[in-house]
């Protein structure tokens, strides 16, 4: 296991498995100057179990609603208990616990976050400072900012896909949902760059059949798309006709556009840039 990418807090080596880049959060526990059973007791809370059930919705393409459901019940009362090994039962990904010399309970970035949240505050605040320290030794100031913005555009669009469900009948298939969630990111993708995402792909041909037009987005286009997903959440809330909610998001992403190009010289850099990238 290589301790290339660990943290360190307050003295503390957070180990990260190097296949799945998760955080081993009983070093967490420890450099918080707690034991590993604070780990069950975290589990144990209905804000964690719901935590993990949105990142499991979010993250696992064969999370089992079923099943989570039942381990789900009762959760936040006095006698309710959950296990690391329970959750790897049901097929959860977040979370896993391996025994031995190296072993120890490992947690995806935004859980090992929560539960630092969890113990304290101001541990929570160390753990983020690591964090980020730790993705600019590893990438770079530049790339470090880049990938916090493609992970705010990310988490906003989880806004915008409830609002959009929401707004569909309660019987809605998974095939109409799915069909209207591309319909709103297409939405966004039109207001920042005036292209769908089928005609960008047709346009660059990606090698990468995973790699969309955001990708190679800037900071600063990553930073609008992620305003303007909170601004459509706003929106589908309000309206629902697409064409009114597309002409708002166009006059929004006009209006952010000068906002982080404030002198004509930016812009125009920004503008030639757009030019030579040909979309």
């Amino acid at each position: 296991m290589s301790n290339s990418t660990a943290l360190r807090i307050d003295g503390q080596t957070i180990r990260q498995d190097k296949q799945t880049l998760y955080f081993n959060i009983s070093d967490l526990a420890a450099a918080a100057g707690r034991d590993t059973m604070e780990i069950p007791n975290w589990l144990r809370g209905l804000a964690t179990v719901e935590f993990i059930e949105e990142w499991e919705k979010k993250h696992n393409p064969d999370f089992n609603y079923v099943e989570f459901d039942i381990i789900k019940r009762g959760a936040g009362g006095n006698s309710y208990r959950l296990s690391v090994s329970t959750l790897e039962e049901v097929g959860c990904r977040s979370i896993f616990a391996r025994k031995g010399r190296y072993g120890g309970t490992f947690a995806s970035v935004q859980l090992a976050l929560h539960f630092a949240n969890w113990m304290s505050p101001k541990f929570y605040l160390n753990t983020l400072d690591a964090y980020i320290d730790n993705q600019k030794r590893l990438y770079g100031p530049d790339a470090a900012r880049q990938r916090f913005a493609r992970e705010l555009a990310a988490e906003d669009y989880e806004l915008v896909r409830q609002a959009a469900q929401k707004a569909l009948p309660p019987k809605s298939d998974v095939l109409v949902k799915r069909r209207t969630m591309a319909s709103e990111m297409d939405m966004i993708n039109m207001a920042m760059f005036q292209i769908t995402a089928k005609e960008w792909r047709k346009k660059v041909m990606p090698t990468n059949p995973k790699d969309n037009m955001r990708n190679y987005a800037t900071q600063e286009e990553l930073k609008i798309i992620a305003k303007l997903e909170l601004l459509n959440a706003k929106y589908i809330d309000h309206t629902g006709d697409p064409k009114v909610r597309l002409e708002l998001l166009c006059q929004d992403a006009r209006k952010l556009l000068k906002h982080y190009f404030k002198d004509k010289q930016a812009m125009l850099e920004y503008r030639d840039m757009r030019t030579r990238r040909g979309w």
